[in-house]
């Protein structure tokens, strides 16, 4: 049987949409506004990690009733930002990619500078007039300190993709909103120098999204590294986990290869399907059926950080091979 790859994303949004869960977002939201940046209730189980942590350090930098994006750049000051930009040389190819099909979709695409600043935001004409209404538009500044959780701030923050639906916003009237974003990485020196994000309704958070965004962002890596040849190049070679069958799993990193037991095949396997964190107790129920199991757990992710200590900065990215 042929090789069968799986995107390293999850083949279902990574974030419910339904009623409930906003409902319950809003409710977290209350009590964190309450309670000051100490979790408490709701807040504690309901939210994503990353978006709690994001809530908490925006709730303590932003000034209560500021709802709307301040403008960063403006006119020549923009034009120099666009022009200076990587992104700049590859407007044919992120529009080829990226934006035509987003835009076909009834979404809006926004590709933001390594501070934040939106640079290009494109769009069918009604959405972008929505979205410049609540200063989603070129020039603004969505980083975190000046306009709370966001998927582009919490792309650039975790250097990971991430979506964000919703009340998940930390601003209210970010709330009708969905996106989805991923970073992108200079291929010579492996710094975050944008932003690609997708905004709109929940189809922002479809289960295609995230794949076009990252299939984009590495078509772009590839294109800075061929502008500069012979520059050299950061260690951005994906790490590949090779489920093999009767065979022994293996992990590769460009041309290194190490073998790895079956169990942490397993646990690699579940880190990987869980973007968002997973707790040694969740590991060791899905492991060895008993939460009681989670000193194992803990066990062997000690002897796995061995193991991931001889590849990249012990970092699973890329994506998970299946061979039969």
């Amino acid at each position: 049987m042929s090789d069968t790859v799986h995107p390293a994303v999850p083949a279902s949004p990574a974030v419910p949409t339904d009623s409930a869960y906003q409902a319950r977002l809003l409710r977290a939201q209350e009590e964190l506004r309450a309670g000051g940046a100490a979790p408490r209730g709701t807040a504690a189980t309901a939210v994503r990690a990353p978006v709690l942590e994001s809530w908490r350090r925006s709730l303590q930098a932003l000034p209560s009733g500021s709802t709307t994006a301040r403008a960063a750049l403006e006119g020549s000051a923009l034009e120099r930002a666009r022009r200076t930009h990587p992104f700049s040389a590859m407007l044919p190819l992120l529009r080829s990619r990226l934006i035509a099909p987003a835009v076909e979709a009834g979404l809006v695409v926004a590709l933001g500078d390594a501070q934040g600043r939106l640079l290009w935001v494109e769009g069918s004409s009604t959405l972008t007039r929505r979205a410049d209404a609540m200063g989603f538009a070129a020039g603004a500044d969505w980083s975190e300190p000046a306009m709370g959780t966001s998927a582009p701030a919490l792309a650039f923050t975790h250097r990971s993709p991430i979506q964000v639906v919703g009340a998940e916003h930390f601003h209210e009237a970010v709330h009708p909103w969905s996106c989805s974003a991923v970073p992108v990485l200079d291929p010579r020196t492996g710094t975050t120098v944008g932003v690609l994000d997708v905004t709109g309704s929940a189809d922002a958070v479809a289960p295609l999204v995230l794949p076009l965004l990252q299939a984009t962002a590495r078509a772009v890596q590839e294109e800075m590294a061929a502008l500069a040849p012979g520059a050299p190049l950061a260690d951005t070679a994906p790490v590949d986990l090779l489920l093999t069958g009767r065979r022994t799993p293996l992990l590769r990193c460009g041309e290194r290869t190490v073998e790895l037991s079956g169990r942490h095949a397993e646990l690699l396997a579940l880190l990987h399907l869980s973007p968002d964190g997973v707790r040694g107790a969740e590991l060791a129920e899905e492991l060895y059926g008993s939460a009681a199991a989670e000193g194992t757990v803990r066990a062997e992710v000690v002897r796995l950080r061995k193991v991931l200590g001889e590849m990249k900065e012990g970092k699973i990215d890329g994506r998970v091979v299946i061979e039969y």
